[in-house]
């Protein structure tokens, strides 16, 4: 009996050294696999987070764009160029496309430079010249009209309430403000609207008389006395008053240049109807009747 227990002390004896000896490679604590698996969850969090990262910073990439094309967009559409002609004097000015625009006195054009290759389109308050290079459909809107051309040359007098255009080259296209009139003009050919009426009439007129403004020489035909001074008084920059004794309903039909003063103006216009002037001071004058 003692014998055997003694074979089974020497046999759990041998075992416990055995394994004492033994390595298992596989076998890891408690903390150490939690250590494990805790960096495993970091690292796919990371690369979680890493990839959201990612898609946020596309999206806010994405949408900076957007606004910079919606913000670009706006600012060529909307941003103006504004060519003004101060009482006195005539501009030359040139468009994006190498149309040309000449300015009469007292006379303002607007236009979108960055927007021109989408759309050639010009403002104008007063008149002008303009000859305008072949391309997309050319526009020059006013209060009172619209001119719609290809290529050609004409000019557009926006005065007085009315608004003219002669054709000197080309075709051109004019109707009202509220396109219930249009109509198409050839060279020596002139478009008159009626606003008043809403009507229009095509007329022929001599090209000399019609811009020869653009050499500073001024023709009237069968103009009211208070045109004529409005005209001498934007072409000089002068100050003109007409005393109350003058009628209303005198007409003139005539020319001056600007080559001389107003002063030179005013004489002649004087001597057609009887008038006289006087200098109250530096370019201001007085009309008034000899009678």
């Amino acid at each position: 009996m003692n014998d055997n227990k003694n074979i089974s002390e020497e046999e759990n004896s041998e075992q416990q050294e055995f394994f004492k000896k033994v390595e298992i490679p596989f076998t890891r604590s408690k903390e150490e696999v939690w250590d494990t698996l805790s960096k495993k969850i970091e690292k796919e969090d990371f690369v979680q987070a890493q990839g959201k990262l990612i898609s946020m910073v596309w999206y806010q990439v994405a949408a900076a764009v957007v606004i910079l094309l919606v913000g670009s967009t706006s600012f060529m559409r909307l941003y103006s160029t504004v060519v003004f002609a101060d009482k006195g004097k005539h501009i030359h000015h040139f468009l994006p496309d190498g149309s040309s625009v000449e300015l009469n006195a007292a006379s303002t054009i607007s236009y979108h430079p960055y927007w021109w290759r989408f759309k050639r389109d010009v403002t104008l308050d007063g008149e002008a010249f303009f000859e305008v290079k072949k391309g997309t459909q050319f526009i020059v809107e006013s209060r009172f009209g619209k001119t719609e051309v290809l290529g050609t040359s004409f000019n557009i007098n926006t005065r007085n309430k009315a608004y003219k255009v002669f054709c000197k080259t080309g075709k051109v296209k004019v109707s009202n403000s509220s396109s219930s009139v249009a109509l198409l003009i050839t060279p020596g050919k002139i478009a008159v609207l009626d606003l008043k009426n809403n009507t229009g009439k095509v007329e022929n007129r001599l090209s000399d008389h019609v811009i020869s403004w653009r050499l500073n020489e001024f023709y009237f035909d069968a103009k009211p006395l208070k045109e004529v001074v409005e005209e001498i008084e934007i072409q000089y920059n002068v100050s003109i008053t007409l005393a109350d004794d003058i009628s209303e309903g005198l007409i003139y039909s005539g020319r001056f240049t600007k080559k001389g003063s107003a002063d030179v103006a005013l004489e002649l216009l004087c001597q057609t109807f009887n008038l006289n002037f006087t200098s109250i001071e530096k370019n201001s004058y007085n009309l008034s009747s000899n009678n």
